[in-house]
């Protein structure tokens, strides 16, 4: 199986996923997965957008697919996962906390329609209505 991709790691434009799962870490790390919706900051085109693809859109965290190695962001740039082996474990900072609570922390991103339509149409920004 390809690498998950997690907070931190590096695009083929040079920029960085910079939000990820509240609850779920991987590897020995624990760093934060990424999934599909999460953003990326991209020096090359200025700006951030959202990672619009998962090579496994059955392997979710929070009701959410996650993001792998070779997945892409709305603006073209491909993810660089940072470790070659795909583990998951609860950071211990974590621990004790559900998942519920650790998703009401984080305000959401970006709603499934706007990013289905921005995938569908191959736009590299997200109007809201």
């Amino acid at each position: 199986m390809t690498s998950i991709a997690c907070e931190g790691d590096s695009t083929s434009h040079g920029g960085k996923i910079v939000s990820a799962s509240a609850s779920i870490g991987v590897g020995d790390s624990g760093r934060r997965a990424a999934r599909l919706g999460d953003l990326v900051h991209c020096p090359k085109c200025d700006g951030t957008f959202p990672i619009v693809t998962s090579q496994n859109p059955a392997m979710t965290v929070e009701g959410v697919p996650l993001a792998f190695h070779g997945d892409k962001t709305s603006c073209g740039a491909v993810l660089i996962a940072a470790q070659s082996e795909t583990t998951g474990n609860v950071p211990a900072s974590m621990q004790g906390t559900t998942a519920a609570a650790a998703e009401s922390t984080v305000a959401p991103t970006l709603c499934r329609e706007c990013l289905a339509h921005a995938a569908e149409t191959g736009a590299s920004t997200v109007v809201r209505s």
